[in-house]
């Protein structure tokens, strides 16, 4: 093959390329939205990292009620900056889906490090058109032991 040929097949191999690279690179990238029980694992995991994968995550997993009374999404990654974080190791987070009644379903987590390990927190999840969003919990999902400092 000439050396013409090969740059031009270089030429229209490339955008394929970087069209298919990059769709982890996002906050949640490769989270499957779908799944509940992965939304809900991503959102607890969130509590151990910073920035678009910490608090910025955890916001947009969020069902946001009523964004003119609440923290826009800036605002906590700006909050969560002001704190200095820094990311920790995540634990083995362990879920279980429970009882699912149309658009709402509830997502059960044994996470070892939660401030009350004692008891498992249930996280109630609805759909939206991106996906399950975390709406409510049993709990205070956000109180661990040794998340992002």
């Amino acid at each position: 093959m000439s050396s013409r040929r090969i740059l031009l097949a270089v030429a229209l191999a490339l955008p394929l390329a970087v069209s298919a690279c990059g769709g982890d690179n996002g906050p949640g990238g490769g989270l499957d939205r779908n799944d509940p029980e992965a939304v809900a694992r991503a959102y607890i995991a969130a509590l151990y990292d910073c920035g678009d994968r910490g608090a910025g995550l955890q916001w947009d997993l969020s069902v946001q009620n009523d964004p003119a009374n609440g923290q826009t999404r800036d605002e906590v990654l700006a909050g969560e900056r002001d704190q200095g974080c820094r990311p920790t190791r995540v634990p083995d987070i362990q879920t279980i889906r429970g009882q699912t009644q149309g658009d709402v379903t509830r997502v059960g987590i044994a996470n070892p490090d939660a401030c009350d390990s004692q008891s498992d927190l249930v996280l109630v999840l609805v759909r939206a058109d991106a996906g399950w969003l975390v709406q409510d919990s049993n709990g205070d999902a956000s109180c661990v032991k040794h998340g992002s400092t």
